[in-house]
């Protein structure tokens, strides 16, 4: 009973997003968008608000909805390459409303992807702010998972060495130390199987969108990330 209840919650929640006219189908309507500066690399997951017949809406009374946000850094440098190339996940959110929908696994493989085809590199957790409990989770199931792997220097080391003492010949594994080493991981992992075509296919969607919006892309681009920072606030205040 309560399982039926959820589900007839989520069909009224996707009717009344969608504007009654279609019927969202998430993984189907999906947008991703992408941000490139200053080292920093952002990821957001969005649908149109609303929907005329089978077209999208977009403008000032119906922007996007932000499903889902991800930030990752660049952790290699010259002085400590950490396995060259290594990005640290430093933000992830996923709205309420599309949690437990494989949505936070999938902004992790997303990431995983962009760094394995961007200099084959790979992923860690945030070196510079404190991993939570719940993120470490996802890690650990991501290091346990048959589709990541660690990654290895060249002499064949998997871990950071903080100090530069314990493995001295190997420079490449050198890394700055976390400020926190509360849940850190201490690996850089790659996706083996990508999700290049998932990736493609959201671009795709985004390029559809933009071109029926009333809005400019300047314009668009400013209201992801206003509401990317929003996710990310709300998730981090109720934590």
């Amino acid at each position: 009973m309560k399982q039926k209840l959820i589900m007839e919650g989520w069909r009224d929640f996707l009717k009344k997003i969608s504007g009654g006219d279609k019927e969202l189908d998430l993984y189907e309507d999906l947008a991703l968008w992408t941000f490139l500066y200053d080292g920093k690399f952002d990821i957001i997951l969005y649908i149109p608000s609303k929907f005329s017949g089978q077209n999208p809406v977009i403008d000032e009374e119906n922007l996007p909805t932000v499903v889902a946000y991800l930030q990752m850094g660049i952790l290699s440098s010259n002085k400590t390459p950490c396995i060259p190339d290594t990005w640290q996940v430093k933000y992830t959110a996923t709205v309420g409303e599309f949690q437990r929908k494989g949505l936070g696994s999938m902004m992790y493989e997303i990431a995983a992807t962009y760094a394995k085809l961007s200099g084959d590199g790979g992923i860690t957790s945030d070196h510079v702010a404190m991993t939570s409990d719940h993120a470490s989770r996802r890690w650990n199931k991501l290091l346990s998972s048959p589709n990541f792997e660690k990654r290895e220097t060249d002499k064949g080391s998997d871990s950071f060495d903080y100090s530069g003492e314990e493995t001295p010949n190997d420079p490449d594994d050198d890394c700055v130390a976390p400020k926190d080493s509360k849940n850190t991981v201490d690996h850089s992992i790659q996706i083996k199987n990508d999700v290049k075509e998932k990736i493609d296919k959201y671009k795709q969607n985004h390029k559809k969108y933009l071109k029926s919006s009333k809005l400019g892309e300047r314009q668009i681009n400013h209201v992801l990330l206003k509401k990317a920072s929003q996710v990310f606030n709300k998730a981090f205040a109720d934590r």
